[in-house]
């Protein structure tokens, strides 16, 4: 070989040096710049979570008191920190779609739901459903869906995610059977805030048939007051619906 040749053969070596130095390069940077989003969408996934806890918590503070005008307006400030922080949580997700979790995506599906954004926290919630590592964590998530749902007036859609966790819940041991008692009391605590106290009813009973099946005494004992409290709780209306009228549920229990 002529020494032009070496001096070929040397330079293809640097070139191919260099570009795999380029690649290298880049894919640290790549690697960098993913965690360094990663890091800013766990901050304002925390900024959004205090909110929401902030504004349930005055919410809270001034239930049956007479608002005066600024404290009416802290709840329109509460949803600009929640609209303002779930554009940014929407902006850095979809950076790495890859990097974010199950239960991320439910908060933001919550947030959108409470700044007035249906139908993008449909989407959220349903992507949530997706992203569900197991049956148990997918009902959580329908459970917080269809509590959503009727807040929204979707009663029948809401019960068919109240009846979906149900079915998704499906194991017998204690602890899953007081998972769907708290089911069917919050399903029962949706019927109810929209005057259907009939469905409410069989509802609660079919949480009382769980509650029997409990071996555990005192797991037992802490699932009847679960269940006592919300009877507590429940004051009865005026011009309620006649026993006898036919209910709108089929719950399998």
């Amino acid at each position: 070989m002529e020494l032009r040749d070496y001096a070929v053969i040397a330079a293809a070596m640097v070139g191919a040096a260099s570009l795999i130095l380029s690649v290298i390069t880049l894919l640290m940077k790549t690697g960098e710049n993913t965690r360094t989003i990663r890091s800013q969408l766990t901050d304002v996934l925390a900024r959004l979570n205090a909110v929401a806890a902030d504004s349930r918590r005055y919410r809270i503070e001034t239930a049956g008191v007479q608002l005066t005008a600024d404290q009416r307006a802290m709840f329109g400030f509460y949803n600009d920190q929640r609209a303002f922080l779930v554009g940014q949580a929407r902006y850095l997700i979809e950076q790495i779609p890859n990097q974010v979790s199950h239960s991320e995506i439910n908060l933001v599906a919550q947030a959108l739901g409470a700044i007035g954004d249906h139908e993008m926290a449909c989407h959220y919630w349903e992507k949530s459903f997706e992203l569900s590592p197991s049956n148990f964590i997918r009902a959580l998530h329908s459970r917080g869906f269809a509590s959503y749902l009727f807040g929204q007036g979707y009663t029948d859609l809401g019960r068919y995610r109240y009846q979906s966790s149900i079915s998704l819940i499906a194991a017998d041991s204690d602890q899953r059977r007081v998972d769907r008692v708290e089911t069917y009391l919050r399903w029962a605590a949706s019927e109810r805030g929209f005057d259907f106290d009939t469905e409410a009813a069989v509802l609660l009973a079919h949480a009382e048939s769980e509650l029997s099946l409990i071996q555990s005494g005192g797991v037992r004992n802490r699932c009847a007051q679960r269940i006592r409290d919300y009877e507590n709780d429940w004051t009865p209306k005026q011009n309620l619906k006649s026993p006898d009228q036919e209910s709108a549920l089929s719950v399998a229990p």
